[in-house]
């Protein structure tokens, strides 16, 4: 008997799922398999369907029940997560500090089969974090990963006291993978997400030791090499911005802001040296200033109040105070520290700036920072979609430079379409 198939959008099968039903291609006239049922469908799959240009999946009509309660299982999650209370309970608002201050956002999809760690993994799930199951067995480790390795559809943490061990393990995945083989589209997304995990760990490094040399020193030689990165085909930039974070954590944000400010001065045709260079740095120091702040208040879980926004606001002119005996540090740089929450209207600050009085490179950090703020998941409030952001941007048109605004529209167009 013929097999009869139904069609199923790529949208509906849940990254870091199981779907318990076979899934197929269609190719011409021929149905193919593709995953096997009880099978992880991770972001690697779903990139690569994205960009083979797949956007239907099929099933065997037999399965239709376990695919309609499959669905019915990832909406009840769904559900889940949109309806968690905000965290305004002290004991809650303890157990977000410890998150926050303790442990480190990683990107799940490196922790492959054949993996051995020396670190504890952790998943968060909205204000708690709980070991992978694999971890639990064995409390004191090593740990060796096998193709059934637990993942979680939130967000995959270790402990801060292992980021050397996590960057060790970075390191030689990077000089493990690829050698002089040519690049292909699966090579480049893993060395997309090494690199920005390593990026983000000296960053981190930086908000924690904000004074030293050499760590800025170790920044600049990272950024740098990330600015190659997407130097190397415009395929790259939009890989990098693909690799989701679920939260706003201020190593993350600053990342995003280099990453951007990149891709934005290079659609406006600025020269890879030294103005990429510039930018990269510029970007990942822009917050440094927060290092200067408690903490508690730059990760409060709930919308900050005026007097709590205007102490928050004093993290430009710390971070100048911090950056600017550095002998290291061209003005360039400084530039993006101290004027990327100006504004072209005069309504930005410290020093509420006007026009011309804002550098390039100030201009090109100001309208990247509020889009990459806008566009991430904060406990107060949902992130806005690339779209749904830029139209706010776009509306406030006095604040921003249009031909860098319309440049930025234009560069993020690929990823929007994609989302």
């Amino acid at each position: 008997m013929e097999k009869d198939y139904l069609p199923v959008p790529l949208r509906n099968i849940q990254v870091n799922s199981y779907p318990d039903f076979d899934l197929y291609l269609k190719q011409a006239d021929n149905f193919v398999l593709y995953r096997k049922a009880s099978y992880r469908f991770s972001q690697e799959h779903l990139d690569n369907l994205i960009d083979s240009r797949v956007d239907l999946l099929y099933l065997e009509r037999r399965d239709l029940k376990r695919f309609e309660n499959y669905c019915k299982k990832i909406h009840a999650e769904s559900a889940e997560d949109e309806e968690a209370r905000p965290i305004t309970h002290p004991v809650e608002v303890a157990h977000y500090h410890d998150i926050m201050e303790n442990y480190f956002a990683v990107n799940g999809s490196l922790l492959l089969s054949g993996l051995e760690l020396e670190f504890p993994v952790f998943c968060r799930r909205q204000n708690r974090t709980r070991l992978f199951p694999e971890f639990e067995q064995n409390p004191e480790g090593p740990w060796h990963l096998d193709e059934n390795v637990s993942h979680c559809n939130k967000e995959v943490m270790i402990k801060m006291e292992d980021l050397g061990k996590y960057q060790a393990l970075l390191q030689k995945l990077f000089e493990g993978g690829g050698g002089g083989a040519p690049e292909n589209g699966k090579r480049v997304r893993q060395k997309a997400i090494i690199l920005k995990e390593l990026s983000k760990i000296m960053i981190q490094e930086m908000l924690a030791d904000p004074r030293s040399g050499e760590k800025i020193k170790n920044l600049r030689n990272m950024v740098n090499t990330t600015v190659d990165f997407i130097m190397e085909n415009e395929s790259s930039f939009y890989t990098l911005m693909r690799i989701h974070a679920f939260d706003f954590y201020t190593y993350v944000h600053s990342l995003n802001v280099c990453t951007l400010c990149v891709g934005l001065g290079s659609a406006i045709g600025l020269f890879r040296s030294p103005d990429l260079e510039l930018l990269a740095l510029g970007g990942s120091l822009h917050d440094i200033g927060k290092s200067q702040l408690d903490p508690k208040l730059i990760n409060k879980p709930e919308e900050l109040n005026e007097s709590e926004y205007e102490v928050v606001k004093t993290h430009v002119n710390r971070g100048v105070e911090l950056l600017k005996d550095n002998p290291d540090l061209p003005d360039e740089v400084l530039s993006i520290v101290s004027q990327h929450h100006e504004r072209l209207s005069g309504n930005g600050y410290p020093n509420g700036l006007k026009g011309d009085e804002i550098s390039l490179y100030g201009q090109i950090s100001s309208i990247v920072d509020v889009y990459d703020a806008l566009t991430t998941d904060r406990p107060y409030r949902k992130a806005l979609s690339p779209f749904d952001a830029l139209k706010i941007i776009a509306k406030t048109e006095d604040d921003f430079e249009q031909t860098l605004m319309k440049k930025f529209i234009l560069m993020l167009g690929s990823q929007i379409v994609s989302t």
